[in-house]
């Protein structure tokens, strides 16, 4: 009987978060984030509770936006220019974190190779972030910069992700970056 119970609270909770996430959703203009339901609580924002944000594994600096405020890595990436120099709190799926040192992670964005560069300051020995966390849910913090990289530097990034030399070798001339400086991060699941 209290299995029953258990199981019917369960089942009428995941209507109550689906019905709630999506409304909110569209009232929070998402801008197409992929991000799943189950994943977002209640809110359009994966971190709307502070409890939640306990159990994900942090890196960088401390974050100082509320929650309240971030918004979607397809959204910033549809038009960076539009949060050029701006301290904001930004969240997506990982798809890419430095093989070498775990000091740099991309969310990805709307439009296979939009991603937004999140690069931590170099730990001196062991990893930062784990390779663990491609493929799950963050909330990063940052100014975001709209910028050109050198052939040289995007080579480098290509390089650190583990890349083939034949796709290293398609980069030629500078690069357009769209990153965070001075990044927090939270990443669920790792």
């Amino acid at each position: 009987m209290k299995r029953r119970v258990t199981v019917a609270a369960a089942i009428c909770s995941c209507f109550i978060m689906i019905a709630g996430c999506s409304a909110t959703q569209k009232k929070a203009g998402c801008g197409g984030c992929k991000t799943p339901c189950s994943k977002a609580g209640t809110d359009a924002s994966p971190c709307s509770k502070t409890g939640d944000l306990a159990k994900w594994a942090r890196y960088g600096q401390k974050m100082k936006l509320a929650s309240a405020k971030t918004i979607c890595a397809k959204e910033v990436l549809a038009d960076p220019t539009r949060y050029d120099g701006k301290l904001v709190r930004v969240r997506g799926i990982v798809n890419e974190v430095c093989a070498r040192k775990g000091c740099w992670i991309r969310l990805a964005g709307p439009e296979k190779g939009d991603t937004l560069f999140v690069k931590f300051t170099c730990p001196v020995d062991g990893r930062l972030v784990p390779m663990e966390a491609a493929g799950k849910l963050a909330v990063v913090e940052g100014t975001l910069k709209v910028s050109q990289i050198s052939e040289a530097d995007a080579r480098h990034y290509k390089e650190d992700a583990g890349a083939p030399p034949a796709e290293v070798a398609k980069i030629i001339g500078p690069q357009k970056m769209v990153n965070l400086r001075a990044p927090a991060a939270l990443i669920q699941g790792v």
